[in-house]
C-alpha cells in the first residue's frame, strides 16, 4: 500500500509540474506573440511616415512648379485640381495646405514681387506648408485647415508630419533671383542729356515688385521738376541752368514697401550747336 500510494503521489506531482511548464510556455507564447505584434505595428507605422514624408517632397514639388509656370502660388480651392483630388497621406487623411495670401495674386506681388512675408517661423519668411497628422489621424498643430494663414507659424506637434516651404526657397525655384526677374528695379541705365535753352525732358521706368510704384528723389538740380504718375517724369527748362555735369538720385517704392534706389548724371551742354 505504501507503494502505491507513493507511485499515485509521484504521478500527480508529474502532472502538475507538466501543466505548470505548459502554462509557463503558454505566457512565453503570448509575450512572444505580443512583443511580434508591436513590432510588425511599429514596421508598419514607420513605413507609412516614411511614405507620407516622401508623399510631402514630391506634392511641394508638383506646387512650386505650378506656382514658377502661373507666377503665383494656387489658392486651397486650386489646390486639388493640381492634383485632380485633394492629395491624401498613407492614413489616407487630406494634407493640409496653407499660404502667405499675397503669394496667390499677381497684383500683389506674385512669387517674386515680395520681400518678406506676415507668415514667419523662426525668424525666416514662410511662403506656405503642407501638413500630415501622422500616426493618430488628427492634426494638433497650428494651422490644422487649409487656407490663409497669418502670423508666427509655431512648431509642428510632434506626432504630425510637416513641410515648410521659405520664400526664399520658393522664389529660388521658381526663378526670381534672374536680373530681369521678379525684384523690384529702376529700368534706366541713364538719363539724357540736354542743351541750354531746350526744354529737358527724361521718364523713369520701373518692373517688377508690387505695384504701383512711385519714385522720389533725394539729390536733384533746381530746375528739374518731377511731374506726371507716380512722379516718373522729370522736366525742367536748361535757360535755368548751367552747363555742367547734375547727379540724380532716384528712389522707386512699390506698395509693399520694397525700395530700391538708383544715381545718374544728366549732362548740359552750353549750347545745341
Amino acid at each position: 500500500m505504501r507503494i502505491r500510494i507513493f507511485s499515485s503521489t509521484l504521478l500527480t506531482n508529474q502532472r502538475g509540474i507538466a501543466l505548470l511548464y505548459l502554462f509557463i510556455l503558454f505566457i512565453l507564447l503570448g509575450v512572444l506573440l505580443s512583443a511580434g505584434t508591436r513590432m510588425i505595428g511599429s514596421t508598419v507605422t514607420l513605413g507609412k511616415i516614411r511614405d507620407t514624408k516622401a508623399m510631402l517632397e514630391r506634392d511641394v514639388e508638383t506646387i512650386m512648379a505650378w506656382a514658377a509656370k502661373k507666377g503665383r502660388l494656387p489658392t486651397s480651392d486650386e489646390y486639388p485640381g493640381i492634383f485632380g483630388s485633394t492629395p491624401l497621406d498613407s492614413w489616407n487623411k487630406p494634407i493640409v495646405f496653407a499660404y502667405y495670401s499675397s503669394l496667390t495674386k499677381i497684383s500683389t506681388g506674385g512669387l517674386c514681387g515680395r520681400t518678406n512675408s506676415s507668415v514667419t517661423c523662426n525668424g525666416q519668411d514662410i511662403a506656405f506648408l503642407l501638413l500630415s497628422g501622422g500616426e493618430d489621424m488628427s492634426i494638433s498643430s497650428t494651422p490644422g485647415t487649409s487656407g490663409v494663414f497669418n502670423g508666427i507659424l509655431p512648431s509642428p506637434q510632434q506626432d504630425d508630419l510637416c513641410r515648410i516651404v521659405t520664400l526664399k526657397e520658393l522664389q529660388t525655384q521658381a526663378g526670381c533671383f534672374g536680373a530681369t526677374t521678379g525684384g523690384l528695379r529702376i529700368v534706366n541705365n541713364e538719363l539724357p542729356g540736354g542743351c541750354i535753352p531746350q526744354k529737358y525732358l527724361a521718364q523713369l521706368f520701373a518692373d517688377g515688385g508690387v505695384p504701383p510704384v512711385s519714385f522720389s528723389y533725394t539729390n536733384k538740380p533746381s530746375w528739374l521738376t518731377p511731374t506726371g504718375a507716380a512722379f516718373a517724369t522729370l522736366s525742367g527748362n536748361t535757360s535755368d541752368a548751367s552747363a555742367s555735369s547734375y547727379t540724380v538720385s532716384v528712389t522707386a517704392t512699390d506698395s509693399a514697401a520694397n525700395v530700391v534706389k538708383r544715381s545718374y548724371r544728366v549732362n548740359i551742354m552750353p549750347s545745341c550747336n
